[in-house]
């Protein structure tokens, strides 16, 4: 019998109302129990199923003419069976969105997953697909992963040296991450190909964030480093890519 704390998990997962270590958490837990997995997939598909219901639900391009038939084309009738059936009609779209409401909660923050992404590779076993100081064998492979691949540039003498790259998944899209050290510290420089709505600095459960925009990309910098290196690390990012 599935524990009720487990089911109670995987509703505020995917609620989005988890912090980034307990969501980390109950994605491992989901990899080791199947029937929570389906659990979690069965109110995606929930979701997707209101979402398609909501979309449909218009007025059809026949009902006025047919209820213009139906009274013999009296005016004053007209109106007032065209206004019932648009209240009626309205009635329908409040209440699907109402059913939306309520069962599609907000989704986490794009912080939070930017956050999430950033502690699970520190607690993979290591942190990148692809291991490599080398830009030119970094940038390939990250262009053969993702639409848009972004440059790569070493950091090394500024004391970022470049680490490797991997694909991350935020918000559904994949995500070129770019990887980098300093000192016992990681910086990932995750790349969205599509804007993004992001303060220019921002901390999330002791990470610091910086992004900005150039190329068509949006960069997005995650880190503990404190946050005057992490503006540093962009600083230097940002002159050398010129």
């Amino acid at each position: 019998m599935t524990n009720p704390e487990h089911i109670y998990a995987i509703d505020a997962y995917a609620d989005g109302e988890l912090d980034p270590m307990r969501a980390i958490e109950v994605e491992a837990l989901m990899a080791q129990k199947p029937e929570l997995r389906q659990r979690y997939d069965s109110i995606l598909n929930l979701r997707a199923s209101l979402r398609e219901a909501a979309a449909q639900d218009r007025a059809s391009d026949l009902l006025q003419p047919r209820i213009k038939r139906a009274v013999g084309g009296v005016t004053p009738i007209v109106r007032g069976w065209a206004a019932l059936a648009a209240s009626f009609v309205l009635g329908l779209v409040a209440a699907a969105a109402l059913t939306w409401v309520i069962f599609v909660p907000r989704s986490p923050a794009l912080a939070e997953m930017i956050v999430s992404a950033h502690m699970r590779s520190l607690l993979a076993a290591q942190p990148f697909d692809i291991a490599s100081s080398d830009r030119h064998t970094v940038k390939p492979w990250l262009a053969r992963k993702v639409p848009q691949s972004p440059d790569v540039v070493d950091l090394a003498q500024n004391g970022f040296p470049l680490l490797g790259g991997r694909v991350d998944v935020i918000g559904g899209d994949p995500v070129a991450t770019i990887v980098y050290g300093h000192a016992q510290h990681l910086v990932s420089l995750m790349t969205f190909a599509k804007p993004v709505k992001l303060p220019t600095d921002r901390t999330v459960a002791g990470f610091h964030m910086r992004s900005w925009s150039g190329g068509g990309l949006t960069y997005v910098a995650v880190s503990d480093i404190p946050e005057n290196e992490l503006a540093r690390f962009e600083s230097d990012l940002r002159h050398t890519s010129r």
